[in-house]
């Protein structure tokens, strides 16, 4: 994991939280949205955490920074469990008020998440990388993040579905449609990219 992509989104968000995980004999960081494992890693307080990850007096004046927390009750931290469900990350990234966000393809339809809390993540290959919907004890869902078998992140949703979201999407589509039946039906699109071919003369 790339903890120092990590800090940056805690400073972002302007809050940090290191939990310690006394089962595990691990701790955890988090912004509050998004929770990652610091596994094989040297034990920290919040003033070694903020030294070693160059965390200014000033940027630390501006934050929520706690440590030494108890882990929230409401996940489960355990690599696997039986009520987990795989779901699929969509390709296409959106933005949506200034937010990039990514559709995780569930049962019960698309559950999107911040895409920004997938870049701690970046250093772990792609196909590996999988997503688990659970449900935590108040009910809510959020996603199991694993790098092969191991959970490396807990991510909960963003709630960017709405009626002008809805119909945003459908225009794009629409247009979308239209674009496509015309490139099938060899009409070129005034949008499409020319190609130039290379002068052999010399100018």
């Amino acid at each position: 994991m790339k903890i120092q992509k990590l800090i940056s989104i805690c400073k972002k968000k302007k809050a940090l939280i290191l939990f310690d995980d006394k089962q595990r004999n691990i701790q955890w960081i988090s912004d509050g949205h998004c929770i990652f494992p610091l596994n094989d890693m040297a034990e920290f307080n919040m003033q070694t955490l903020c030294k070693a990850y160059d965390i200014t007096e000033s940027q630390q004046s501006k934050m929520l920074l706690r440590d030494h927390e108890q882990l929230p009750e409401i996940f489960d931290y355990s690599d696997s469990n039986n009520f987990e469900t795989e779901v699929f990350k969509h390709s296409i990234m959106l933005l949506k008020d200034g937010t990039s966000v990514i559709a995780l393809i569930t049962d019960e339809g698309a559950v999107f998440i911040n895409s920004i809390y997938l870049t701690p993540l970046s250093d772990y290959v792609g196909d590996d990388l999988k997503f688990f919907q659970r449900t935590a004890s108040n009910g809510t869902t959020y996603f199991a993040v694993k790098n092969g078998l191991l959970l490396v992140g807990i991510i909960t949703p963003v709630e960017v579905i709405n009626k002008n979201f809805i119909e945003e999407l459908n225009y794009l589509k629409n247009t979308c449609d239209a674009t496509w039946f015309n490139m099938q039906n060899g009409n070129k699109s005034k949008n499409e990219q020319v190609e130039f071919e290379a002068d052999d003369e010399d100018v």
